[in-house]
């Protein structure tokens, strides 16, 4: 079984690695994963700005920054993750329809990944 460092550690890897991508390349990204585009890039780099928020929590959770009782704690990590990802499959399965296939797979694999990654974390909290 891995340890809750290292999952907690893949955890800002991965949100670290998704921020950068959409900050810096909101247009391309878009494009390139097939989802439908809103005229602007602030959607995206807020996304970046988000999800970059939430490594950083994770991180400072896990560096020990933040002592117990304050902040998320992996509890809350837990929550973001469920909420992100029944937000996720709520969109996908009454929201505007996602015009190709590759973005309609991709948002379906982000949003199994973070429920799988919360139900994970629940294992940690108790």
């Amino acid at each position: 079984m891995i340890s809750a460092a290292t999952l907690l550690r893949f955890e800002v890897a991965l949100l670290l690695t998704i921020a950068f991508i959409l900050m810096a390349m909101p247009a391309v990204t878009i494009r390139a994963l097939g989802l439908p585009s809103a005229g602007s890039t602030l959607w995206p780099k807020l996304l970046g700005g988000v999800l970059l928020g939430q490594a950083v929590a994770t991180l400072a959770f896990d560096q020990g920054w933040i002592k117990a009782g304050l902040g998320a704690g992996f509890g809350g990590f837990v929550a973001m993750n469920l909420t992100t990802a029944f937000v996720l499959v709520t969109l996908l399965v009454v929201g505007q329809p996602i015009p190709s296939t590759r973005g309609r797979i991709l948002l379906w694999c982000v949003a199994i990944g973070l429920a799988i990654l919360g139900f994970v974390q629940i294992a940690y909290v108790s």
